[in-house]
């Protein structure tokens, strides 16, 4: 019985449709040029597989009109890109045993999004006609870790869209993690060398801080505060200077020397961070009255904070121009910790003061 219920016979058993075609011209070596494509072929796949270098293929679900504008695009290709093709030492970079674990991952899987460094990079693609060498991109292997690759991609655009990217790229992570230690280790000797060079030139007076953390902690007194800096509010934070010094016995023209102080830290606050906090607190005991004012601003960039605190009237946006020169001839002591999150400042003030010093000439 057939695999259609019919006989054999009704089937017409034995017929051509069974059997080979006696007729039929036996099978023909490939040809020159069939023989000459596999080995090309054969070549290529071997050139993937030891390739040391990262190779793939982006298909955009979707092909993107190259008239959009480079927002558009670049919208478009994390929304619409997927990796095709990839080779082994592509797959490897990503923490992939084989090509095929990774096929199918997602352009918004694999490139930083929120790395500006990846705009710059998916814009020069557009910029330079779609073909492009040696860019980095900042990326995520499958356990999330950061991973930096330099890239060179080639896009297909046909009819005004683009179809496709080829791409290669090399690991180079390892280099970026060691630029980076070395610029790490750099600006910690360059700031150590500053803040020794602060407190030799003020003899003393200026301590730079590297964290808020070795700041010194509020004197044993609370007299005021925080107070929530603002336009109209200044005047309450130096009110509470008088109390403060008639605990700690300050005299008066010490104590209108740290309202003086107190004032120009207050208004740089309120001018270039938006505000801040206020505080008052004395020590009885020692004769000592502290104001520490605190902000959220952007800080002071190191490459100018020895202009900022040093050269008067030198200012830019974040920074203290004549206020920190008034601070520091009027003032003991002052700390300073300045970063992206913020700048605090105290303010410390004795019962009498220091011998004169090549500072105050």
């Amino acid at each position: 019985m057939s695999p259609h219920g019919e006989s054999e016979s009704a089937s017409g058993a034995g017929s051509n449709e069974a059997l080979p075609d006696a007729h039929a011209r036996p099978a023909e070596p490939d040809s020159e040029a069939q023989t000459r494509q596999r080995q090309r072929d054969e070549q290529l796949r071997n050139f993937l597989e030891t390739s040391a270098e990262g190779i793939y293929l982006c298909h955009m679900e979707q092909p993107v009109p190259t008239s959009l504008s480079a927002e558009e695009q670049i919208e478009r290709y994390y929304r619409y890109g997927v990796l095709a093709e990839c080779n082994p030492a592509m797959a490897h970079m990503y923490g992939y045993e084989r090509p095929e674990e990774m096929l199918g991952a997602r352009l918004a899987d694999l490139l930083v999004r929120e790395d500006p460094a990846n705009e710059q990079y998916l814009r020069a693609f557009i910029q330079s006609d779609y073909r492009l060498s040696d860019v980095e991109s900042v990326e995520r292997d499958r356990f999330g870790n950061t991973r930096y690759f330099e890239n060179s991609l080639m896009g297909v655009v046909e009819d005004g869209r683009l179809l496709r990217a080829w791409g290669t790229q090399r690991d180079v992570t390892a280099r970026r993690r060691a630029e980076a230690a070395r610029d790490a280790e750099f600006r910690q000797k360059q700031r150590r060398f500053l803040r020794e060079m602060l407190l030799s030139l003020t003899e003393g007076r200026l301590v730079l801080c590297d964290a808020p953390s070795e700041l010194p902690d509020p004197l044993a007194q609370p007299i005021l505060g925080p107070v929530p800096l603002s336009p109209e509010t200044l005047r309450d934070l130096r009110h509470g200077i008088p109390t403060a010094a008639q605990e700690a016995g300050l005299p008066e023209e010490r104590w209108q020397n740290l309202m003086l102080a107190t004032g120009e830290a207050a208004m740089n606050a309120v001018v270039h961070a938006e505000g801040g906090m206020g505080t008052v607190t004395a020590d009885p005991a020692r004769g000592v009255v502290q104001v520490r004012v605190a902000d959220t601003g952007s800080g002071i960039a190191q490459d100018t904070l020895h202009r900022a605190t040093l050269e008067r009237g030198f200012t830019t946006a974040g920074t203290l121009g004549h206020g920190f020169a008034i601070m520091l001839h009027m003032t003991d002591r002052i700390y300073l910790s300045t970063g992206p999150g913020g700048t605090t400042v105290i303010l410390e003030q004795e019962r009498e003061a220091a011998a004169p010093s090549l500072w105050g000439l």
